[in-house]
């Protein structure tokens, strides 16, 4: 629009000029050339930074979606790592459960024979057997379906007819000869 502006009050200053007008009046024009031209210049610069800004903003768009499609690829890659890691863990217990049957349904016939020793009920049996995975009372109580004050008196019979101190006595009876020693 400024350029238009300009541009018309140029060629109406000029034909002023050749046609003789006063000098007041080519001076009154070519100030309102000059300002129009000032006004171009200011619109020419904002232009320019506009598109100036639109590039950096470009940029900066293209950049946050290289960032975040480098995210989304280290999390694709973290978590094929976590699941190959889960995968090889599971095969190894997999592996040492087939390995330690035969072992392992010898322990748990001898553990059953010890707690039928001590002559715990079917429940402090279950009991004992949730000690031995490391329950908490809570857990122990939910998984039965009793109250927390029931798990807890029949753990303590357990305690009381295995003649133990507590969880870790429970434990330790069972479990201490299976562990490797230092010297293993």
């Amino acid at each position: 629009m400024s350029a238009v502006v300009l541009g018309a009050i140029g060629a109406d200053v000029t034909a002023d000029i050749a046609a003789g007008a006063e000098l007041s009046h080519v001076l009154v024009e070519s100030i309102s050339v000059g300002t129009a031209a000032a006004g171009l210049g200011v619109a020419v610069l904002r232009l320019l930074r506009s598109r100036a800004d639109a590039r950096a903003e470009a940029r900066a768009a293209l950049g946050e979606a290289d960032r975040a499609r480098l995210a989304a690829a280290q999390a694709r890659d973290e978590a094929a790592t976590r699941s190959q890691e889960l995968d090889r863990v599971r095969a190894e217990a997999e592996a040492f459960r087939a390995a330690s049957r035969s072992g392992a349904e010898a322990v748990a016939r001898a553990v059953r024979e010890q707690m039928g020793r001590w002559g715990l009920t079917a429940a402090e049996t279950e009991v004992a057997r949730l000690l031995l995975l490391g329950l908490s009372m809570k857990d122990i109580a939910v998984a039965r379906g009793t109250s927390e004050r029931t798990a807890r008196e029949q753990a303590q019979a357990v305690y009381r007819k295995g003649r133990l101190a507590g969880r870790a006595e429970l434990s330790a009876f069972f479990l201490e000869d299976l562990l490797p020693t230092a010297e293993d």
